[in-house]
């Protein structure tokens, strides 16, 4: 007997994200900023912060490894150097997060760290309830994705489905972000995998 497929969508470099959305960094931070964390912690909307800055600099050579990797065929040493770059900028981007909530590092912030995961918390339960108002059962969820069940569905109409699912909630966030954060902009986006 077939039950249907699970399917995960991934909030991509989820933090790094929310970092970049409610601008935070060790000299935004300003309790009357416009942006607010859901933890209460505000940051200033402009200039951009030192942390948006760094990050949106990866970004933008991360995109440009990938470009160049794609005008190389599959598996050929081109493509698989410019892959391994590439990666290499998504990791030290992520781990961005992480060294800020250091307490030997410079740029050390205890309310940074927890601004940050608390955004992620909001998003990730936005993002259950959108599915779940959809009619579909979220069966196990963690920091920056979610299972969602789609019971009954071959697989042709299961991953229809799942990208059906997956512009709705790309859709969602940029209601949520003016919402729950007062950002009008927001660097959020989920894919199904």
């Amino acid at each position: 007997r077939h039950h249907g497929h699970v399917v995960v969508l991934d909030l991509k470099s989820l933090y790094p994200m929310a970092m970049m959305t409610v601008n935070a960094s060790p000299e935004t931070k300003d309790p009357h900023g416009e942006l607010r964390a859901p933890n209460g912690i505000r940051f200033r909307k402009h200039p951009d912060g030192l942390t948006r800055s760094i990050i949106s600099d990866l970004l933008k050579e991360r995109d440009e490894k990938k470009q160049l990797r794609n005008t190389f065929p599959f598996g050929s040493d081109e493509y698989i150097l410019y892959d391994m770059q590439q990666n290499v900028l998504k990791v030290i981007m992520n781990t961005y997060y992480g060294v800020s909530g250091y307490t030997r590092f410079r740029l050390y912030d205890r309310e940074i760290g927890s601004a940050v995961t608390s955004v992620g918390r909001a998003i990730i339960e936005h993002t259950r309830s959108v599915i779940e108002s959809r009619g579909f059962r979220v069966i196990y969820g963690d920091t920056d994705s979610c299972m969602v069940a789609l019971p009954g569905l071959d697989l042709d109409a299961t991953i229809k489905k799942a990208r059906e699912i997956e512009s709705a909630l790309n859709a969602s966030y940029s209601d949520f972000s003016q919402r729950e954060l007062n950002a009008d902009t927001h660097y959020f986006s989920i894919k199904f995998e």
